[in-house]
């Protein structure tokens, strides 16, 4: 996929991951948002990685709060029109621990409704 000019939406971009990932997009052109809880640390890779205003934006969020993630995906859609790609990399859903001690189906997420 060709990443120059799409509008690509990240998630828990202010961690590891996140900054390479946003690095990464930045590398091939990518209009991004970058949505995590610290938005102070957001800014601040931002300036590190000379992301351009116009092609970027950062959003302090939580994830796990269904209508935040509605406002974020909604400022994405106004600023850049669509969202291309999501990279979804923020929070854990359902119970966590060591893979090999969790079941092989969750219930709560084969429910789940997608919004």
């Amino acid at each position: 996929m060709q990443l120059k000019d799409k509008a690509v939406l990240i998630t828990g971009a202010a961690g590891e991951i996140g900054k390479a990932a946003t690095k990464a997009f930045h590398d091939q052109g990518a209009n991004l948002v970058l949505v995590d809880l610290n938005k102070d640390a957001l800014e601040a890779m931002s300036a590190e990685l000379g992301l351009e205003p116009d092609r970027s934006v950062v959003i302090a969020a939580d994830v796990s709060k269904e209508t935040e993630v509605q406002n974020f995906v909604a400022s994405t859609k106004a600023r850049f029109g669509k969202i291309d790609l999501f990279f979804n990399n923020a929070g854990a859903e359902g119970k966590t621990g060591p893979c090999y001690k969790l079941p092989l189906h969750n219930n709560y997420i084969s429910n789940r409704k997608s919004f």
